[in-house]
């Protein structure tokens, strides 16, 4: 048969350490207490897994889709083979379970710091201007805004500071 029938089955799988429920408000506080969220192979979606991390949760997900991009690299499952290989060593080792979950919210928290963001942009875009005036001999402000134009002086609004 195909793999969903063979390897979903909560016999195998499942049995009574897993729990389904519906998509509510109160999600959050189940998954504050839940070891682990197996989010589910389909595209789209990632708000549960999403609200699972902020909760302090075990993220389990394929490589692919959005859920992947929330994960560390070695997080994320290559195959359906591995992604239940990966459960099984959740639901067994507790050492594993809480290490991953000690990465996860480190490199969850990483790309939610938006200060932190904000900081590696100005400093890329810093470099790419600096390259492009290397490369050109003048700053790619002032071949479009003129000569006196300053990009770190500018702010959200467009209003010089």
């Amino acid at each position: 048969g195909d793999w969903s029938s063979d390897v979903c089955s909560s016999d195998l799988v499942m049995q009574d350490q897993f729990r389904y429920v519906s998509f509510e408000r109160e999600l959050g506080n189940l998954l504050a207490i839940a070891d682990a969220f197996a989010n589910p192979f389909r595209p789209g979606g990632g708000v549960s897994a999403h609200i699972a991390l902020v909760a302090g949760c075990l993220v389990l997900s394929m490589e692919s889709g959005g859920v992947a991009a929330l994960l560390p690299e070695g997080h994320r499952a290559q195959s359906h083979e591995d992604y239940f290989s990966r459960l099984d060593r959740i639901i067994i080792d507790k050492a594993y379970r809480q290490n991953q979950i000690r990465e996860q919210q480190a490199h969850f928290a990483s790309i939610a710091d938006t200060k932190a963001f904000s900081v590696d942009l100005a400093k890329a875009v810093d470099l790419a201007h600096s390259r492009y005036q290397r490369r050109l001999g003048m700053s790619l402000s002032e071949m479009i805004y003129g000569p006196n134009w300053d990009h770190r002086k500018t702010v959200p609004d467009g209003k010089a500071g």
